[in-house]
């Protein structure tokens, strides 16, 4: 983390940083927004600066960053997303070669209602900076809603619009997305059908463990997200490197874990509903701890591996 702040600070103290704003159309289109380059522009930039500063850098309870694919119950961490596949919206991100290309937004072609979210490209030294931000119903004020003072009264503006909150939820840094609003991205995303094609391939490795009696029931719960969160974060467990007969015995000895488990003739675990899905899923993620010092037993969600 400190390493990224480091980055972000240089790259911001360039001295001729600029930015640019483009809109994501909800069609997956994404354009060009022109804007007043000696009023709206400059205080956009510092804007988003500001943000960035406020947001990671002077951010005191930000202090760790996280792998997207093992994301726990902490709060205040940034996450890195570490997936092979992106959400649609993001991915079209992905595939843009030169944003110099775009088409502009059109405000007599283009309605304000028609952009999915915003994004602002900081322009540094060698390199941009990417700050992605969901569109929503509170960006739009309808014509009609809002006043302004002219000369000897007020008038009601005849246009919608749209408003900037100078927060962004996704940053992309040195090739690398960051989420700072996870809710944004499992809600508003499409993540869930991400989690569930990355999970395939731990699904995979657990069968081959041949842990389980019958993949009936463990499949059919494997399909709720919440469960195919755990799957995935259990990607880089390393339970899933130990031999399936010490995994077993595991559940069987473990102070918290006796009784609590049922088994087939031929020893392997019986999934029967949601509660046995969610212990064994403790056990793969390696949740069940020990300290050394007290003796005391343990579930811990969130952990790291200290060297």
């Amino acid at each position: 983390m400190i390493v990224l702040k480091r980055q972000l600070e240089t790259a911001l103290n360039y001295e001729y940083v600029s930015s640019t704003l483009f809109f994501q159309m909800k069609n997956g289109d994404v354009k060009k927004a022109n804007l007043d380059n000696e009023y709206a522009l400059p205080n956009m930039t510092q804007n988003y600066i500001s943000s960035i500063k406020t947001s990671i850098l002077e951010n005191r309870e930000l202090n760790q960053i996280v792998n997207l694919s093992t994301a726990d119950e902490r709060k205040n961490v940034l996450y890195k997303y570490d997936l092979s596949r992106f959400p649609e919206k993001m991915q079209s991100l992905q595939d843009i070669v030169n944003w110099d290309d775009l088409p502009s937004f059109v405000p007599r072609e283009d309605s304000l209602a028609s952009i999915y979210a915003y994004i602002i490209v900081i322009h540094c030294e060698n390199f941009d900076i990417k700050l992605y931000r969901k569109m929503h119903p509170i960006n739009i004020y309808k014509k009609g809603m809002v006043m302004f003072w002219a000369t000897d009264l007020f008038k009601f503006t005849n246009q919608d619009l749209l408003k900037l909150d100078s927060q962004f939820d996704f940053i992309l840094f040195n090739d690398t997305w960051y989420i700072l609003n996870l809710n944004a991205l499992e809600r508003e995303m499409g993540y869930d059908g991400v989690i569930k094609a990355e999970m395939q391939s731990v699904i995979n490795k657990i069968k081959q463990l041949d842990l389980i009696a019958d993949y009936q029931k463990f499949d059919h719960f494997s399909e709720n997200i919440t469960f195919a969160k755990k799957i995935l974060k259990a990607s880089c467990s390393p339970v899933l490197m130990l031999q399936a007969e010490n995994i077993i015995s595991f559940t069987k000895n473990y102070k918290t874990l006796k009784g609590k488990f049922t088994y087939s003739n031929d020893n392997k675990i019986i999934i029967s509903s949601k509660e046995k899905m969610s212990m064994f899923l403790k056990v793969l993620n390696d949740d069940f701890l020990t300290s050394e010092l007290t003796s005391k037993y343990y579930e811990s969600l969130a952990k790291d591996v200290v060297t």
